[in-house]
């Protein structure tokens, strides 16, 4: 029995780690809903009897009114819970509303019994097995066909603590079954939930963001999981350091790079205190024709290193690749004499150079070194290749593969340009100008794939 909204002041009448909002939970199938249970177990037990042999009409009208209502409540109610949401981790189209945890979860269940899912969620490819987040916890479910419009359904776990998360309980999400979470916020007022990312609604999150300077308009296309991590990217006291600019990169890639496959932050490769190689690059002595296999290398120095030594590498010229085998090589001592090169690598074509032209290193072993003022990022080639202006796929003709793109983009007078290009780690990256806002002062920043 309810007095009133259910509280006196800050404290509840009721004990334990819960609080019903009615006198009864909903019977098995029918959505939970805390003002639903409010008003529907306050009738007398006829009507509910005659509701419940008619199909439950009355419950659903009431469930389908009280929806706003239960968004309200979850704000102004003290204790009002954790505000635990499921939400699939996968990039969808269109926003997916977060569904709801109707009971539990223990530590070793295997089974999620939800509620809230729609139309929206018809968008995660269940074909095969796909992933969810319920708090911090990714779970891999199993595919199959799913009615998302239902009242309520179960989704089976293929393995709970995937992707190196951490396996553990989860209580049910507020107003789950006229429910509340008394234990994890005893004391906390409603409001507060719009105030902690980790309880926030996912209609309030752009109200939110705008406290810590992330610009996310109220009618976007980021999914509930884009959105906390375009947040969590932005937080002052993280700026430039090396997990907030992946961060960065991160979201602006997944947002933008059409159906492929989102990129995850575990599949960044951060080499800190570190810079390529030769990033100034030297010079040939003298002309070489297209058939010789010898040079002489001009304004090689220390930063060189002992590239060389441990395997062979790729310099570039113009436009042709040459393969340079190992050996020593006393970079500082310039001019360098190397002889058995490979011309032509990589299918390029080889060609007369002139004397003075700018030779690059492309690729090979032991092409990095110690730099206290810079560091190297590397994402996976494949994510590194496929990258797009989503903004651009109309004009290309609505074709949003990469090629199409970028043939689009050829047209622009240089405006943009290509994303892909060389795989290579480089600080002229067509990729800086997304992570330049936030690299340290004075720190170079090298990007390439893997």
């Amino acid at each position: 029995m309810v007095i009133g909204t259910g509280y006196y002041g800050s404290g509840y009448f009721g004990s334990g780690d819960y609080l019903y909002g009615g006198s009864a939970a909903p019977a098995p199938g029918l959505p939970p809903s805390y003002t639903t249970n409010q008003i529907y177990y306050a009738m007398p037990q006829f009507v509910q009897d005659e509701d419940a042999s008619l199909g439950y009409p009355l419950y659903y009208y009431l469930f389908g009114v009280c929806q706003n209502l239960d968004q309200i409540d979850n704000l102004m109610f003290d204790d009002i819970g954790a505000g635990i949401t499921v939400q699939p981790t996968s990039v969808a189209e269109i926003p997916i509303i977060p569904a709801k945890l109707a009971t539990a979860m223990q530590e070793s269940d295997y089974i999620i019994n939800v509620f809230g899912t729609d139309s929206s969620w018809s968008t995660v490819n269940t074909t095969s097995n796909f992933t969810v987040v319920v708090e911090q916890e990714v779970i891999l479910i199993s595919g199959g066909v799913y009615n998302w419009e239902l009242p309520s359904l179960q989704l089976f776990v293929v393995e709970r603590g995937y992707e190196g998360t951490v396996q553990t309980l989860h209580e049910a999400s507020s107003g789950a079954n006229g429910t509340f979470d008394l234990k994890n916020y005893v004391g906390a007022p409603g409001w507060s939930q719009i105030l902690d990312i980790n309880r926030c609604p996912a209609y309030a999150l752009p109200w939110l963001a705008q406290f810590i300077g992330s610009g996310i308009p109220a009618n976007n296309s980021l999914t509930y999981q884009q959105t906390i991590q375009k947040m969590q990217a932005r937080s002052g006291f993280q700026r430039a350091t090396p997990a907030s600019i992946v961060a960065e990169m991160v979201a602006v890639v997944n947002s933008q790079s059409g159906t492929s496959s989102p990129l995850s932050a575990s599949q960044v490769i951060i080499l800190e205190n570190t810079a390529i190689l030769a990033p100034r690059g030297a010079n040939l002595n003298a002309a070489i024709s297209s058939t010789v296999t010898s040079l002489v290398l001009t304004n090689t120095d220390s930063s060189w290193g002992d590239l060389g030594s441990n395997g062979s590498f790729v310099i570039e010229i113009d436009t042709e690749q040459i393969l340079v085998p190992q050996g020593a090589y006393t970079w500082a001592n310039s001019p360098v004499s190397i002889t058995g090169l490979t011309r032509h690598y990589n299918g390029t074509t080889a060609a007369t150079h002139a004397a003075n032209a700018s030779v690059s290193l492309v690729a090979g072993n032991n092409i990095y070194g110690f730099n206290e003022y810079a560091f190297t990022i590397l994402i996976p080639s494949s994510h590194y290749n496929i990258f797009t202006y989503n903004s651009l796929v109309a004009a290309a003709a609505g074709d949003g593969t990469y090629n199409a793109v970028i043939s689009y983009v050829g047209t622009l007078g240089g405006i943009y340009g290509d994303l892909s290009g060389s795989i290579f780690p480089t600080s002229s990256s067509n990729f800086v100008n997304f992570i330049q806002r936030y690299r340290p002062s004075g720190v170079q920043v090298f990007l390439g794939g893997y």
